[in-house]
């Protein structure tokens, strides 16, 4: 159940932090990830050239490289378009094989992933995952301490 979220300002010259939302569970719901366990912490300032992964709904886990930080971005929504400001951009891997999930593209996120939290090799959290760019083979990622700022929550 929709708990809270970010209204975005679609307004000329408005910048945005983030796009995103909080849910109440309805049911019971257990910490961690479904493939990679619990979360470790957060990495509120993650260096270039971090390796990343993150599980999304389209594209499962995969891995991918952070290549941008501070990034300002116009993200074209049904709604209008928007300006986003001081987000990570992430690049894909080349194809590797991921043992059991199978062979990945190096798209590192893909429409329907949003959400998607992406984590360093050892769990700490980096940010969400909100938009994509295939033309460039991106992702847009929101830092994580700036969303649990905004709903008042944290990971322990």
């Amino acid at each position: 159940m929709l708990e809270d979220f970010e209204v975005i300002d679609f307004g000329a010259g408005a910048a945005n932090r983030m796009d995103a939302a909080i849910c109440m569970p309805t049911v019971v719901a257990l910490g961690g990830l479904r493939t990679k366990g619990g979360i470790t912490g957060i990495l509120a300032d993650p260096s270039l050239n971090t390796e990343v992964e993150k599980e999304g709904a389209t594209t499962g886990v995969t891995r991918g490289v952070l290549t941008i930080k501070k990034a300002t971005l116009r993200v074209d929504m049904a709604a209008g378009s928007a300006i986003f400001e001081n987000q990570y951009a992430v690049s894909g891997l080349p194809t590797d094989f991921l043992g059991e999930l199978g062979i990945r593209s190096g798209a590192f996120a893909s429409a329907g992933d949003s959400g998607a939290l992406v984590t360093d090799r050892h769990n700490f959290a980096v940010g969400l995952v909100f938009a994509v760019s295939s033309r460039v083979n991106q992702a847009y990622v929101t830092p994580i301490e700036p969303i649990l700022f905004r709903f008042g929550i944290g990971i322990s």
